[in-house]
């Protein structure tokens, strides 16, 4: 889906309206966002694309996972794809699907610390590669990037944004000297301030979301995927995310797209304690 046109995309979002899916996770498209978030920080178009990964890879760019690989991204493919997203809103807005679009959870290129005195957390590296750092969120310039982030979507795609993904310390990230209730809190402030009413999607993938993040948060705008279902139980022995809506999710095949495979006794009887504790 990295490479989808604009006739992949209709067919795919029509599909999706005649089998019932009602929210979808955008993710192409952030690049021109994060390169006019960047610009008004006075980053320099090459140091932009050093962070901006080559769209195969955005999923774990955005997951704060790695960063420049695969790219540079041309500006032609930056801004192709920005059109492309926003005539995907546009459509998937005409059929009832909400998109879910990257919020602002303090991930940041891993040389802004070169650049401001703000408390920023290096993150270090995700198997071998670099990962971005993460201005902590509660620090006073958490509060004035994230506005240019949530001003710089709106701009681009529109106000009517009713849910934002974003993981903080995905698989491992450093959290040493960061008040997780407190950090929580203050992402979801940000997104209420320029986004009021929206949902914040979390992956429940290993111990992520954390406790401690949760704990301050207003769960009535908090959606968590129980993201492996079939191979873990965390929505369980965590008592359903310490009583967070969430969504009991499977990873079948992690990507191919054709056939049912994986833990299929799981599949069966995993969902019965899900149905009984509801």
């Amino acid at each position: 889906m990295s490479f989808y046109t604009w006739k992949d995309w209709e067919h795919e979002l029509d599909w999706m309206a005649l089998n019932g899916v009602n929210t979808m996770l955008v993710a192409n498209g952030e690049e021109a966002v994060w390169q006019n978030v960047l610009k008004r920080l006075n980053y320099t178009e090459k140091e932009i694309t050093d962070y901006i990964t080559g769209p195969a890879y955005n999923a774990w760019w955005l997951m704060g996972n790695i960063q420049g690989w695969g790219g540079p991204m041309p500006q032609t493919q930056i801004d192709s794809r920005k059109e492309l997203v926003q005539k995907m809103i546009e459509r998937m807005q005409s059929l009832g699907i909400d998109p879910v679009m990257p919020g602002f959870y303090g991930m940041v290129p891993s040389d802004l610390k070169n650049k401001t005195k703000a408390h920023i957390i290096t993150q270090g590296n995700w198997g071998a590669f670099t990962r971005p750092d993460i201005l902590d969120p509660t620090d006073t310039a958490f509060s004035r990037i994230a506005g240019i982030f949530y001003e710089e979507t709106k701009k681009l795609y529109g106000k009517d944004i009713r849910y934002f993904s974003g993981d903080p310390f995905h698989e491992g990230g450093i959290t040493e000297g960061v008040d997780l209730g407190d950090a929580g809190q203050n992402i979801q402030q940000a997104m209420q301030q320029y986004f009021p009413g929206s949902i914040w999607v979390l992956q429940g993938w290993q111990d992520n979301p954390k406790t401690a993040l949760l704990a301050k948060l207003d769960k009535s705008k908090v959606l968590v995927q129980e993201l492996f279902g079939e191979n873990t139980h965390n929505w369980e022995t965590r008592k359903g995310y310490e009583g967070t809506p969430f969504i009991w999710c499977i990873v079948n095949n992690f990507g191919e797209r054709p056939g049912l495979q994986g833990k299929l006794e799981r599949f069966a009887a995993e969902v019965i304690p899900l149905v009984r504790a509801n």
